[in-house]
């Protein structure tokens, strides 16, 4: 079965924001009363403050302008230059072909150990994906997994998943994702980042299960111990300036951390941090001023569609707020799970989340509309925000590469002639296995109070 005419998630978005709309003439208008926390220095909601108040119904015609009010609203419009700056940075990196050289280098090094490449590879895909947050990167090295996994005698799903899983498990972890925690974290007014040793369990949880599962299924595969595997077609020498690039970025992420951890540091400092290290980068590879130029325009152009997805979902929450019903909306969502127990309660956020993935696939537009629904929860329920950002970015990622819609998967799978069908029949199993992580995981965010 090949999925043919997916809507657009442009489409999808715009069918919630009207919904929004209709939901703004429906629903009560409320509100919660909401005082600053000089301890914790954000604002929090006032527990048994809601009240009902005159409504404010938003018609559809004025939605065009509800949607650049959201765009040139102050934190909207700080998280679409981050990742504008972010990913035109990055498109220098990756034209470095420091990523390929590290690949060639760890396959040359494991050629005789088949089975052990299958988690190396995993392992430095996830550390692409949660140092960087962009999935979209194991797109670039499909022909490759193909390769491998033909060399090797695993299947071509075996190949893909080496590279795209990979890059999922980081991203789902997300110990420094721009896109999900650092988002989340922001509109949770909470320091970049923070709370990250639990997304470090979460990473070797992952990476283990998916790990296991792969190399069981490759077990399976009758020609998987090929002695006659040429590597030399992968073979690509580190020159000196790639050596330094590679030390440059170690440094540059000692950096972030310490200024994430020690500084203080927010999303405009972090914004000129990787707007410098590009420039570096390039100067370092010996690129022209207007080579550097170029390729910062290229990256930042393929963030375009994940700007308007921001922007979109933020004017959901746009809608809803100025119509006074996303307090009604927490307010109901919150009496109807303050009886449950308080692993429940975070359970539930985690599953609704990974639903509501299936249809909006962009990590940080999920954030924009699902992080301001919450966080009222958080306060009233006594849960703590980091466990609220980590129950959102984990549900937001164990379905990410489920939904049909995914501009990753989609690619990847054209990119490898393979049908969504057989791609689902050989990932839901693995999705089942992520479903048990997660809620483990949940469970012991509760435990230990995080």
């Amino acid at each position: 079965m090949k999925i043919k005419k997916q809507p657009h998630v442009f489409i999808i978005l715009i069918a919630i924001i009207f919904l929004a709309c209709i939901l703004t003439l429906f629903i009560p208008a409320g509100s919660f009363d909401r005082e600053f926390n000089e301890a914790a220095q954000k604002t929090v909601v006032i527990n048994n403050s809601f009240k009902l108040i005159e409504a404010s119904p938003i018609y559809p015609h004025q939605i065009p302008m509800l949607f650049f009010k959201t765009l040139i609203n102050p934190k909207v419009s700080k998280m679409i230059f981050f990742i504008l700056i972010f990913s035109g940075s990055f498109e220098i990196l990756i034209e470095s072909n420091c990523i390929a050289s590290i690949v060639s280098l760890l396959l040359n090094k494991f050629r005789h150990k088949p089975l052990v490449i299958i988690p190396i590879f995993l392992t430095i895909f996830s550390i692409i994906g949660f140092s960087t947050g962009l999935t979209t990167i194991s797109i670039v090295f499909v022909p490759i997994g193909l390769a491998i996994a033909k060399s090797l005698g695993y299947s071509d799903l075996i190949g893909i998943s080496m590279i795209m899983l990979g890059a999922n498990v980081g991203f789902t972890a997300g110990m420094f994702n721009p896109f999900t925690v650092g988002i989340a974290n922001s509109i949770a007014e909470l320091p970049m980042f923070s709370g990250s040793w639990i997304r470090w369990i979460a990473w070797i949880l992952l990476l283990f299960v998916t790990s296991l599962y792969l190399t069981h299924m490759a077990k399976k595969q009758p020609n998987l111990l090929n002695k006659n595997v040429n590597f030399e077609e992968f073979s690509i020498k580190m020159n000196i300036k790639q050596k330094i690039v590679l030390f440059s970025f170690a440094l540059f992420w000692i950096i972030i951390i310490s200024g994430i951890n020690i500084y203080k540091w927010s999303i405009p400092e972090l914004s000129s941090a990787f707007l410098v290290y590009g420039i570096i980068v390039g100067i370092i590879m010996g690129y022209n001023s207007t080579k550097i130029c170029n390729l910062f325009i290229n990256g930042s152009k393929k963030m375009l569609k994940g700007v308007f997805v921001i922007g979109l979902a933020a004017t959901t929450r746009t809608i809803l707020s100025d119509g006074h019903i996303i307090d009604t909306i927490s307010n109901f969502l919150i009496l109807s799970v303050y009886q449950l127990p308080k692993y429940t309660q975070l359970i539930g956020m985690f599953y609704s989340n990974t639903i509501i993935n299936i249809l909006i696939t962009s990590g940080s537009g999920q954030a924009a509309l699902i992080m301001p629904i919450l966080l009222p929860m958080s306060d009233i329920l006594n849960i703590s925000r980091q466990s609220i950002v980590f129950a959102y970015h984990m549900g937001d990622g164990v379905t990410n590469l489920l939904s049909p819609i995914s501009t990753t998967l989609t690619s990847v799978l054209a990119l490898s002639n393979i049908n969504y069908d057989k791609w689902f029949k050989f990932y839901i199993p693995l999705v089942g296995l992520y479903l048990i992580a997660g809620t483990l995981l949940m469970i012991l965010a509760v435990i230990v109070g995080y």
